[in-house]
């Protein structure tokens, strides 16, 4: 008996099931699957607020660093103490965090995988499948979906 499964979706002979925290939260019968359509996209659905978002984290987080590269270079002239060197670390450390998270949430706002877009008569929903693809498992995925629903299978 084939099984697919990784930590979004399980792919059995009974149907597709998706997965929170090992757990089936929905099963689709492959009766009720009207479409399966296997292509190349980008991971978040609104993209556009992380990108947003990310894009703002990094402006703040420069626009907070003009005062300390200001402080630096005043300092840079005079020999630092150790209290300068802790306070410039904490002047630092916030605009350093912003522009991190900043960066994390834009990047991830532009990641792309493998998606497994799942079309029913009432909803749609789209699944990872980038572990398939990393772990040599993709074809046969597409194999076993295509004997379980024939003609409902698209592939890019």
């Amino acid at each position: 008996m084939n099984s697919f499964c990784n930590d979004y979706v399980r792919i059995d002979a009974r149907g597709i099931d998706l997965l929170r925290n090992q757990f089936a939260y929905q099963h689709f019968d492959y009766a009720e699957i009207r479409s399966i359509k296997i292509h190349h996209g980008h991971l978040l659905r609104n993209r556009l607020i992380p990108m947003l978002a990310g894009l703002f984290l990094v402006a703040i987080s420069l626009k907070l660093m003009i005062p300390v590269a200001d402080i630096l270079n005043e300092i840079h002239d005079d020999p630092p103490s150790t209290y300068h060197g802790r306070g410039l670390a904490m002047m630092l450390s916030m605009p350093v965090l912003l522009l991190g998270i900043g960066a994390y949430f834009f990047v991830q706002s532009l990641r792309r995988s493998k998606i497994l877009s799942i079309r029913t008569e009432k909803e749609h929903c789209n699944i990872r499948i980038k572990e398939f693809e990393k772990s040599d498992e993709l074809g046969d995925l597409i194999r076993f979906l295509k004997e379980k629903m024939p003609g409902r299978i698209e592939n890019e």
